[in-house]
């Protein structure tokens, strides 16, 4: 007995939308920034403050001033006009905290760690309690 032709139809019909379409191509590229910025070698004190990427973050970033963009960049670096800085430049005697006198000065350790200026980190931002639990992770 022969075989029966198979019959000659369009293909499966697939019901996905053009704007799903576009979502996964967008959480796909996430995801691929993310693993980058994991996978980047250095940068440790960025990472340690900034999180992740953060494309709104990014995009804030850019409208700043030149003057304000040096002191973020300074703080994310590491390279900033803070005593631990300073010292291992050479050009302090010391690193230790200007305000608490205990640690070294870092962008860190003011941000999330300092006691000294707690207060005022808490006033700046209006986040009371907030700010030492986004840094300290």
């Amino acid at each position: 007995m022969a075989a029966a032709p198979s019959p000659i139809r369009p293909e499966p019909f697939l019901a996905i939308g053009p704007s799903t379409i576009k979502e996964e191509l967008r959480k796909e590229r996430n995801r691929l920034r993310n693993q980058h910025w994991g996978n980047t070698t250095g940068l440790r004190q960025a990472k340690h403050l900034l999180g992740g990427y953060n494309l709104t973050r990014y995009g804030e970033t850019l409208n700043l001033s030149k003057g304000k963009l040096r002191i973020i960049t300074g703080f994310l670096t590491g390279h900033c006009r803070l005593r631990g800085h300073l010292h291992k430049l050479g050009i302090w005697s010391n690193d230790l905290c200007r305000f608490c006198d205990v640690n070294e000065e870092t962008p860190v350790h003011l941000l999330s760690e300092c006691e000294a200026v707690e207060r005022r980190r808490e006033g700046t931002w209006a986040i009371t309690g907030q700010v030492t639990k986004q840094y300290n992770r």
